[in-house]
């Protein structure tokens, strides 16, 4: 086929590389009957025999012998990545830290060093919080919504972190590789699969402005997302520990590169990633960007957790997720009871809500790092906290005797549902039935959030937020 291009089809075909597939071996069959007709014609006009030192000889093909290759996506695999696959994962890899000053100054850059910025990155990327950032992009969705809800809302929230140039870079490429996660696990769930993908595309129209993807491309797309899934669970294996998730959130492409990446062997990668193994108490380890773990905790109780390492490929196991949940809480409360915040009376004694809350309702996309700031920005930890324990009542992580306290937690989120606060979100009075057993909650997690008083006949009373006491 002489000069013509790779990306070139004959005869401008227009079609899937199967189709193309099939085009291309008619096309051959035509061939080798025209070629079959002109040596039959040659033999019967022939006027001379030439001598065999001379003689043109055509041999027919044997039936069933006749060999061609056609060019296919498997059998170009092998070429692609013998000619290309150093320089694509240099290009990857080249960011990626390899020792404890590089590590050390890639978290700084990105703004994802200190406690606060890795917990308002998780609670940005989770949404556990209505307040969100700074973008008009609606309230967060309550647990009522379908997983197509959240799939969509997920969309125009990952569309929305655009705003700081390398923190906003960094989250919204990774935000994006969760968005395109959660389509896998929404296909799998049972999910219309046209469905899914019309939210996708969406995704990508708001992105590119235009998107013509077909379905196949969309598989590409899926496709690409697992594979740093799978780099994230192997490099756990070898001993980057935390850090295996935190190199894609501070160092990972855009989700379009991945599909490039999806043609190399994990082993080529996980080999070249020089395993610093993180030392103990690095507060990153206790704020887990595991993708597994995100995607439940967006999801709460829509999915299982089999059902989630079934769709992405993953194994996390119960306990490892009770034990990171663990930490987060612990975390959470570490930082929130450092704040300089006055204490946040939810309740007056008459039964009305009140609260001394900021007049900026909004949350920036980084961290806030002002004393002013910083009383709402542990209102909001606390908003946090309760929203995580609502999309899991049943979580019991816990031995029974650290399950056991004297003090309950209301589990209704930041989105005022069922009678709760819409500046708040917390729940101010509520019956026996409508609440969650106190008993089922980690003590370390419970005294994050809220501190009741239990009316043993059918209230439960709020009456204050102790994490945020300066005194």
């Amino acid at each position: 086929m002489g000069g013509r291009s790779r990306e070139q089809r004959i005869g401008d075909f227009k079609g899937t590389p199967t189709e193309y597939s099939k085009y291309l071996e008619g096309l051959v069959r035509k061939l080798q009957r025209e070629l079959e007709y002109f040596h039959q014609k040659y033999q019967s006009t022939a006027p001379v025999q030439h001598p065999p030192s001379t003689q043109l000889s055509f041999t027919e093909p044997a039936v069933g012998q006749f060999i061609f290759q056609i060019e296919n996506p498997e059998s170009q695999a092998g070429k692609f990545k013998a000619s290309t696959e150093p320089a694509i994962i240099s290009e990857f890899l080249q960011r990626v830290p390899v020792d404890e000053d590089g590590w050390s100054k890639r978290r700084d850059y990105v703004q994802l060093c200190k406690p606060e910025e890795l917990l308002h990155t998780f609670r940005l990327l989770t949404r556990l919080s209505r307040k969100s950032c700074s973008f008009d992009i609606g309230h967060k969705l309550d647990d009522k919504e379908s997983i197509l809800d959240v799939l969509r809302d997920y969309g125009r929230f990952a569309n929305a972190l655009g705003a700081h140039k390398v923190y906003a870079t960094q989250i919204s490429n990774y935000g994006t590789l969760l968005f395109i996660c959660l389509s896998i696990v929404a296909r799998k769930t049972g999910a219309k699969p046209e469905v899914v993908d019309e939210h996708i595309k969406k995704f990508l129209m708001r992105q590119q402005e235009k998107c013509d993807a077909g379905s196949e491309y969309l598989t590409r797309l899926r496709t690409a997302a697992l594979w740093p899934v799978k780099q994230m669970n192997e490099l756990y294996r070898k001993g980057l520990k935390h850090r295996a998730w935190e190199m894609f959130v501070l160092c990972g492409p855009s989700i379009h590169f991945y599909k490039k990446l999806a043609l190399v062997d994990t082993e080529e990668v996980t080999s070249r990633v020089v395993i610093c193994e993180p030392p103990e108490g690095e507060v990153q380890a206790d704020v887990p960007f595991d993708i597994t773990f995100l995607t439940k905790i967006i999801l709460g109780e829509r999915c299982s957790l089999d059902q989630i390492n079934k769709a992405l490929g993953t194994d996390l196991r119960e306990e490892t997720f009770n034990t990171w949940f663990e930490a987060l809480s612990r975390r959470t409360e570490s930082i929130s009871k450092s704040l300089p915040c006055k204490r946040r009376k939810l309740l007056q004694e008459d039964g009305n809500s009140s609260t001394e809350a900021s007049s900026d309702q909004d949350v920036c996309l980084t961290p806030r790092t002002t004393a002013t700031d910083s009383t709402q920005y542990g209102e909001i930890l606390g908003e946090m906290g309760t929203a995580i324990i609502g999309k899991f009542p049943h979580w019991t992580g816990l031995p029974p005797d650290e399950r056991n306290n004297e003090r309950g937690v209301l589990v209704y989120g930041s989105s005022g549902q069922h009678g709760g606060s819409e500046a708040t979100g917390y729940r101010v009075e509520d019956s026996e039935a409508d609440f969650m057993d106190k008993n089922t909650l980690p003590s370390t997690y419970v005294n994050t959030i809220l501190h009741m008083d239990i009316d043993m006949s059918t209230n439960i009373r709020a009456m204050g937020l102790d994490m945020f006491d300066s005194e």
